[in-house]
Parts: C-alpha cells; structure tokens; sequence
C-alpha cells in the first residue's frame, strides 16, 4: 500500500504488543524522488524518541528493493513511525516487516542434571 499526503510530510505509526528490540523490512523505491526517509522509534518507558535516517542518496534508483534493519540489545521499543519529508513528490513501499524480542535463554537445571548423569553413567557402561 502506498501512502501520500500533499502538502507536507506523513507518518506511519505501528504500536507493537510487546516491547522489541528488532525490527525490519523491505523498503522499495525509498529517495528516489530525493525524499528523506526516516523511523522514529519510542522507548520503552518514554524516553526521548531515537531516529534513524535513509538519506535520498541512498542509492537506490526507480523499483529498487532493499532491506533496512536494526537491533538493539540495550533498549527494547513500544512503536515505530515512518515519515517521509517529501510527502506528495516521493513515494515509498513497505513489506515484509519482521518485528524481534529480547529473549534471554537460561538453561534448564533439569537438562543439565540429566546431562551430567548420563556422563558418569557411560563408564559403568565401559565396566561391563
């Protein structure tokens, strides 16, 4: 879907269920109108908005693809915006967006206690 405001610029805002610390998509045709694409992401606990910017020379020419993609393994984010500074004049496409979580993996005691004993059981299995 394509999004277009005349006379000033647009914004996109995504509201996630969960804090996340990822995010990613497919961007097509970003800047090459010479518009500057950017997001806006809200910390959790509403800290001061972080922005991220797509400048116009990004590179990317009529019906180019790319995939544009943060992590950040300090701070967890409740929503996104995108904004278009050349909104009526340049157009983007989004797809395919990927959102991420901090996940903490701790091991389970019961797996390594089962572990542990099957390692001192194998030279009884030697013995006989």
């Amino acid at each position: 879907r394509w999004f277009d405001v005349v006379g000033g610029r647009w914004r996109v805002s995504i509201a996630f269920d969960r804090p996340s610390s990822a995010f990613g998509f497919y961007g097509t045709d970003i800047g090459d109108f010479g518009g500057d694409f950017s997001l806006q992401l809200t910390p959790v606990g509403g800290g001061a908005p972080v922005g991220l910017t797509v400048r116009s020379g990004a590179g990317v020419p009529n019906g180019g693809l790319l995939f544009f993609g943060f992590i950040d393994l300090n701070t967890a984010y409740t929503g996104i915006s995108f904004l278009n500074s050349e909104a009526g004049r340049d157009f983007f496409g989004f797809d395919d967006m990927v959102v991420g979580e901090r996940v903490q993996v701790i091991p389970e005691p019961s797996t390594a206690l089962l572990l542990t004993l099957g390692l001192l059981g194998l030279p009884l299995l030697r013995r006989r």
